[in-house]
């Protein structure tokens, strides 16, 4: 890991003219509020308070529930402290939760929207997070305790496509089980294998057969957490909310294939719902290709549509 200070600095520079964290969004597809929270919270984290307060978790308020947030981390963090973190998926969300709904977060990082599921529902439900960080689980079990939660149940392992162990690479918080060179990030962990599951054996363990939503950002190892979940897909009326991070054309085309055999159409998060009819359309990222990868580069106006939303028809 070196030195924690220097790791700071180094992930400071690294981000501090990174401004346009918006994945080809403009400021002005967002309300006139959220616009200026987002400003702000660029220039909070872009300004040099980061290297003279404390380097540590606070409990804030987090959509009324309350959440641990490590503000100079990541400018990820500091929107979440601002509230502006993915905006349209959240809202998406205040309009889909019930109470008594069953609720799979995939990926659930430090259980930011494992909390946010637990308040929409008034802590009456079920909320299985899965994250197989060990750091990550450290949080999420205390951010549960914090809010007195009694509906999250915590599963330290990753989902895949099979049963048994693999490598998981942590980067700086923000793991996969699938490594790419492209994803350096300016502090790194080094590799450990965790215990892989699939999705389908975990409900069917848990006698679990209705599942309305579900929530996956998997940083990568999305087409091994979809065929671990087919059965799953294909026989729940459920919604799936998903962060692509897949970037070659064939990955696309599966990733694709794989929602539509399971009968989901898919739309893009935003403002508005923009249905999204063919695997060309899920995004376009700027490339400068190694083996026909798309590669993330500086993004300016590049439409980019990274969160998509699938259900099925009513």
């Amino acid at each position: 890991m070196g030195n924690p200070g220097w790791n700071r600095l180094r992930f400071l520079l690294a981000y501090k003219y990174f401004l346009g964290f918006y994945y080809g969004e403009r400021l002005r597809d967002y309300p006139l509020r959220v616009s200026v929270k987002m400003l702000l919270s660029r220039f909070a984290f872009a300004s040099q308070l980061p290297l003279l307060l404390p380097d540590k978790h606070s409990l804030m308020s987090y959509y009324g529930a309350k959440m641990y947030i490590a503000l100079y981390s990541s400018p990820i963090a500091m929107d979440q402290a601002f509230g502006v973190y993915e905006y349209w998926k959240t809202r998406l969300l205040f309009d889909l939760l019930k109470e008594g709904m069953t609720v799979v977060d995939i990926g659930a990082w430090e259980g930011n929207y494992s909390l946010i599921f637990a308040k929409l529902m008034h802590d009456r439900g079920r909320v299985l997070a899965f994250e197989p960080d060990p750091d990550n689980c450290d949080w999420i079990r205390k951010n549960i305790h914090a809010n007195s939660y009694k509906c999250i149940e915590l599963y330290p392992f990753a989902l895949s496509d099979n049963e048994g162990s693999a490598t998981f690479y942590p980067g700086s918080g923000l793991g996969s089980l699938v490594y790419r060179p492209s994803w350096r990030t300016p502090v790194r962990k080094e590799p450990i294998t965790v215990q892989t599951r699939t999705l389908d054996n975990v409900l069917n363990e848990q006698h679990i057969h209705d599942v309305h939503i579900i929530k996956m950002d998997v940083e990568g190892s999305d087409l091994l957490v979809l065929k671990g979940a087919e059965h799953t897909l294909r026989n729940n009326k459920v919604s799936l909310l998903m962060d692509v991070d897949v970037f070659s054309n064939a990955e696309r085309e599966e990733l694709f294939e794989i929602l539509n055999s399971c009968g989901f159409k898919v739309h893009r998060i935003g403002r508005e719902l923009k249905p999204l009819r063919t695997a060309d359309e899920l995004f376009l990222f700027p490339s400068h290709g190694i083996g026909g990868e798309l590669q993330p580069r500086r993004i300016r106006k590049h439409q980019i549509v990274r969160e998509i939303y699938a259900t099925k028809p009513q």
